[in-house]
């Protein structure tokens, strides 16, 4: 069976690193004899944005498990290698889930909301609410201060 790429709008401005997001249904992914379980894996795509500094990046935690969820991650992109560890233990923003169409509605609201420059703060959200009429994303304004490890 040939799998398909999920179909994703993607503005312009970012770069497309890798992408193997298929549209494989988790609902059969039952145990870890499925035909598709390779398809569940860390690296599933990773989008960069230059102009605004911002990664996206798609992965299947726990990978080739069939208990597992997409993670989807936006991480502030930093140029200096130490700093960069650190932006990925602290993401602008987690999504978890299985469902495959409540990733890619994220993943364009991510991919759009970076595009325009509507998450343009480095910091770690403290809340994430929906209302019916728009994502609210509050983000601290302080700079890391402790020390990384």
């Amino acid at each position: 069976m040939n799998l398909q790429l999920v179909p994703l709008r993607i503005p312009i401005g970012w770069t497309i690193k890798w992408n193997v997001f298929t549209e494989v249904s988790p609902e059969d992914f039952t145990d870890e004899e499925h035909e598709h379980r390779w398809e569940y894996n860390e690296d599933l795509f990773q989008f960069v944005n230059y102009n605004r500094k911002k990664i996206l990046d798609l992965g299947w935690y726990p990978e080739f498990q069939p208990n597992g969820q997409y993670r989807l991650l936006l991480i502030h992109k930093s140029d200096d290698e130490e700093q960069q560890f650190a932006d990925w233990a602290n993401p602008l923003e987690v999504f978890n889930s299985r469902n495959i169409d409540e990733v890619k509605l994220k993943i364009e609201e991510i991919l759009l909301k970076v595009t325009r420059g509507e998450m343009r703060q480095k910091g770690k959200i403290q809340e994430v609410t929906t209302s019916p009429f728009q994502d609210v994303l509050l983000f601290s304004n302080e700079a890391r201060k402790e020390p990384l490890i």
